[in-house]
């Protein structure tokens, strides 16, 4: 009897580690570069109200600076170093995506952006 309740405890704990581990994978936004891009187009169509060839050109810089912020965090080199690389390369994503916007879609890109980077440095949604 105490054998079988320790190969259930043990059975437990190992389904716990495993699902403690699938979340963290999920919460970590272990999401490819064209999920990524994909998602942010979505987001950006619906909230500019991006045309059809807005929404292909936005896309296919999305997805040039998901792929090359990848390889940043997948690289080497120190934390400060990576961010301030990832920081360069929004600024020129910023540049490409401004030529394809109007002005005030622009603006309201802007805050979105900022918008994102508050619920970032909240720690999430609720934390504002």
């Amino acid at each position: 009897m105490k054998t079988k309740m320790k190969g259930n405890w043990i059975f437990a704990m190992m389904l716990f580690a495993c699902l403690l581990f699938t979340t963290q994978g999920f919460a970590q936004g272990m999401r490819s570069p064209e999920d990524r891009a994909k998602m942010m187009t979505d987001r950006m169509k619906t909230s500019l109200s991006l045309d059809e060839t807005q929404t292909k050109s936005v896309y296919d810089i999305n997805l040039k600076y998901a792929k090359k912020n990848e390889e940043i965090f997948k690289g080497d080199g120190d934390r400060a170093a990576k961010m301030k690389e990832i920081g360069d390369l929004q600024d020129a994503k910023d540049k490409e995506i401004k030529a394809v916007l109007t002005d005030k879609q622009y603006a309201d890109y802007q805050k979105m952006v900022q918008e994102m980077k508050s619920r970032q440095r909240g720690g999430g949604r609720g934390n504002h």
